[in-house]
């Protein structure tokens, strides 16, 4: 399986808003990935946008990471979607 996923910044955007572009990454996902909104909604309910996350790092995993990775096991298991 093949999944891709984007985030264009605009002309004058700064390129520091990596959270934003994370979380748009993981509003994509959600939108198209089995599984996914369903891992993922526990996390918002849990740390809303991210923003008392660290760091970047911390967002990507919290986000991304550990969501892909439950999502991608209920999938493999025939529990999800």
């Amino acid at each position: 399986d093949l999944l891709v996923v984007q985030h264009f910044f605009k002309v004058g955007q700064q390129r520091g808003q990596g959270r934003a572009m994370l979380l748009c990454l993981a509003q994509q996902l959600a939108e198209q990935l089995d599984g996914f909104a369903e891992v993922l909604e526990p996390v918002v309910k849990q740390h809303g946008d991210g923003a008392a996350l660290p760091g970047l790092r911390d967002v990507f995993q919290t986000f991304l990471a550990a969501p892909l990775a439950s999502a991608t096991q209920l999938r493999c298991s025939g529990n999800g979607g």
